[in-house]
């Protein structure tokens, strides 16, 4: 009952204690979030054992974003994000609400905001932009930074966005080799010499 108190708490970005989610949560049971949705604020407040001012009545804008939300499921506001530590000089990937963006480091206990999407570096991915091609596919990469060919078309293509790490079965062969501009590539792309007739 914890989980469900602290993500309707997420849900409705902090507008309830934790106490007063538990509440709302024993009240209504998991249709808690459509529940106070729908309900009057005075509802609510008999409920809590509040004044009426209490309870701030959701805007217009916030409860479409709040259905929008349980449609999706409660993780729809959540994205992984890339996040390293100086100190420790490590690096590492995880999901955080969209209103609460920080991760703390294992090893040093110090809390950090993710990495810009800019800046971010890992398992790139490639979409050809040749009209024929359109083909996409995965390399190391640095985001802004990495240009890899395209192994269908020999087109020069820029990172799209740089993913987190999916583990693969040790069996499991590697369907591309990659030529790349990655500065610590081991297939970098030399461009062949041009002919001198």
């Amino acid at each position: 009952m914890e989980m469900e108190a602290k993500r309707l708490r997420e849900l409705f970005k902090g507008r309830f204690t934790q106490d007063e989610a538990a509440q709302l949560i024993a009240h209504y049971g998991e249709e808690a979030a459509i529940r106070v949705l729908q309900a009057e604020p005075g509802e609510i407040n008999r409920i809590l054992g509040k004044d009426a001012e209490d309870v701030l009545r959701l805007s217009l804008e916030d409860s479409e974003r709040i259905y929008h939300l349980l449609e999706e499921g409660l993780e729809a506001d959540s994205e992984p994000r890339q996040f390293a530590c100086r100190v420790c000089v490590r690096c590492w990937w995880r999901v955080v609400p969209g209103r609460k963006k920080i991760s703390t480091c294992r090893q040093c206990k110090i809390e950090y905001e993710p990495i810009p999407r800019d800046k971010e570096w890992g398992t790139g991915e490639f979409e050809c932009h040749n009209i024929n091609c359109l083909y996409t596919f995965r390399a190391a990469a640095i985001m802004g930074v990495t240009e890899c060919v395209c192994h269908h078309c020999n087109h020069t293509v820029r990172v799209k966005r740089i993913t987190p790490p999916r583990y693969r079965r040790e069996d499991a062969p590697r369907v591309d080799n990659h030529d790349c501009n990655g500065i610590n590539c081991y297939r970098q792309y030399v461009e062949p010499p041009l002919c001198q007739v």
